[in-house]
């Protein structure tokens, strides 16, 4: 059964894992919220213990004329390349994509963690990329209407 690594990269990065077969809705693995930055993320990826078949990670947009904006979730992606690639494919997701997938829906798939927003961040990355390959279990329970 393949293995979503779903990232939203910060000073504190959220990470899930989330599985999926063609057949059922997705089930959720595993959760983390990791502090410290880039530090952080490369102490939690030494000691990852779960495999994953392919990444999906929150894009960084540097918006020109907007000053003092933190850039660590860069370093994080940076990191994530690096140690990634080749042996998995990341897929890349803009910002303004979680719009796309709301509480409501992770908690309907039931893969909603109560306090750790971070965490549902990086799960809304999973389930957004579910949803845009049209994965039906995913859209019948997700989004019922």
């Amino acid at each position: 059964m393949p293995v979503i690594l779903g990232i939203d990269p910060g000073g504190t990065t959220g990470i899930s894992l989330v599985e999926f077969v063609p057949s059922k809705e997705p089930k959720l693995l595993a959760t983390s919220q990791v502090g410290n930055g880039l530090k952080g993320f490369l102490r939690w990826h030494k000691m990852a213990t779960y495999k994953w078949d392919f990444v999906v990670c929150e894009s960084f947009i540097l918006r020109p004329g907007i000053h003092g904006v933190d850039i660590t979730p860069a370093y994080v992606i940076g990191a994530l390349e690096a140690l990634e690639n080749p042996r998995s494919k990341i897929h890349f997701q803009p910002p303004s994509s979680k719009p796309l997938c709301d509480d409501d829906a992770l908690k309907n798939l039931g893969v909603y963690t109560r306090g750790y927003p971070h965490s549902n961040d990086a799960t809304r990355h999973a389930i957004i990329y579910l949803r845009n390959v049209r994965h039906l279990p995913t859209l019948r329970k997700g989004w019922p209407e």
